[in-house]
């Protein structure tokens, strides 16, 4: 996922610690950079104070720090899929699992075996993850039950809450993917553009 806040870059954050699951407070470039990997990857930051006249400098930091404020620690994330009740888990628990709002820009795949599964669905992955590949290629690194032989365009409507992470093991599949889950309902509609692979 890999948002990163400069270095640079002379701000305060304010973060719910992930290994605490206290708020915290300190300058970032004063942050040990395991703290900071560690708030780059899901820890939510609740705020960032920027000393005046150097607005202009962190207008990027700002918006990386925006961008990370509807995400959920991964930690308490991959606590929920474990206790889920999945025999087989969708994820690989070891890898980060990040929720998060879908700001209606992003655009998806999803693909599909027609008879088998449908059109429309919570799985899909970003079309660059399968450009160039076999459906048999798609069905391993994403660990399909199914050969896929359709794939659908989809973008999700802004505010709809989504999950991300990395597809695990399952139906002799290695998985490895970087998979996108809808957590929510969508129009069906949403899915379009329908075509063989």
């Amino acid at each position: 996922m890999g948002t990163q806040v400069g270095n640079g870059l002379d701000v305060t954050v304010k973060y719910i610690d992930d290994k605490t699951g206290n708020v915290a407070s300190a300058k970032w470039n004063k942050l040990d950079k395991a703290t900071q990997d560690q708030i780059r990857g899901g820890g939510r930051i609740l705020s960032v104070i920027v000393p005046a006249g150097t607005a202009g400098k962190i207008v990027k930091g700002i918006k990386e720090a925006k961008a990370l404020k509807n995400k959920t620690v991964s930690k308490s994330v991959n606590t929920k899929i474990a206790n889920s009740g999945y025999v087989n888990p969708p994820y690989n628990l070891s890898k980060p699992i990040v929720d998060f709002t879908a700001n209606g820009k992003d655009k998806y795949v999803r693909v599909f075996t027609k008879g088998e599964t449908k059109h429309a669905g919570r799985w899909m992955m970003k079309d660059s993850d399968i450009k160039g590949l076999t459906p048999k290629e798609i069905q391993d690194k994403f660990a399909l039950p199914y050969l896929p032989d359709h794939v659908v365009d989809v973008k999700p409507p802004k505010g709809i809450k989504m999950r991300t992470g990395v597809a695990k093991e399952n139906f002799n599949g290695n998985g490895g993917g970087t998979q996108y889950e809808l957590l929510e309902n969508i129009n069906i509609n949403v899915f379009n553009n329908s075509r063989p692979l």
